[in-house]
């Protein structure tokens, strides 16, 4: 299991140029925030339901390219795939999926740690 350590957490992509971006926000986190919202710290929560609220959250990177009015659950499963890697969130498709106290330390120690995830386009980034 990798170690979390978000205080530190550093996320560049490569764009379509192949440029190295830095994204506002880091898409673990926003996963994080809106598994918290949809009460993940203590009920199991289905991926489509996550899936919308991170696409409220961010919908060029959780959206669908043709249909940008639509989410994609596949955006939030690939970020599901790694947290629960890292420890961060725990089940999976068919029973839902939770916070664990590692994805509760990682969302605290975020610049997400008290934003609803409808509210995250709003935030600024660590700078």
């Amino acid at each position: 299991m990798r170690k979390l350590n978000c205080a530190l957490c550093a996320l560049t992509l490569k764009n379509k140029n192949g440029k190295t971006t830095v994204p506002k926000h880091n898409p673990k986190h926003i996963v994080l925030a809106a598994l918290r919202s949809c009460e993940g710290d203590r009920d199991p929560v289905d991926l489509e339901d996550l899936a919308i609220n991170c696409w409220r959250a961010d919908p060029e990177r959780f959206g669908m390219a043709n249909y940008p009015d639509h989410p994609r659950t596949d955006a939030t499963y690939y970020v599901l795939k790694h947290l629960k890697a890292d420890g961060a969130v725990s089940g999976g498709n068919k029973d839902g999926w939770r916070l664990t106290a590692a994805g509760i330390a990682c969302l605290a120690a975020s610049p997400l740690a008290d934003a609803d995830p409808l509210d995250i386009a709003h935030i600024p980034a660590r700078g």
